[in-house]
């Protein structure tokens, strides 16, 4: 937690041109599941929660909205990139009044 309020590095988003344009502030959540800890985290509706593992969200049995990205990296060389799939969850409102 440290390490994210008063980082040793400047910390950027993929790129060194694009840092944060807001300082972090930490939390650690005790949760069982992914989508428990992002339901604690604010009262606020918080919209999608996307992981590259479905395992991740620890909702083997919930719907699921699965999307396929093409930012995989392939072929360095020449910039081509291939298909990664990406799983989304999206609370229901009676999950979100709970």
């Amino acid at each position: 937690k440290i390490g994210f309020e008063k980082p040793a590095y400047t910390l950027y988003l993929g790129r060194k041109s694009c840092p944060l344009s807001h300082p972090l502030a930490p939390e650690i959540i005790e949760a069982q599941t992914v989508a428990d800890a992002f339901k604690r985290h604010s009262d606020e509706p918080h919209g999608l929660i996307a992981v590259e593992d479905r395992a991740d969200l620890g909702l083997i049995d919930s719907p699921l909205r699965t999307r396929l990205r093409m930012d995989e990296p392939g072929d360095r060389p020449n910039w081509q990139f291939g298909q990664r799939r990406e799983y989304e969850y999206v609370p229901t409102d009676q999950e979100e009044a709970s």
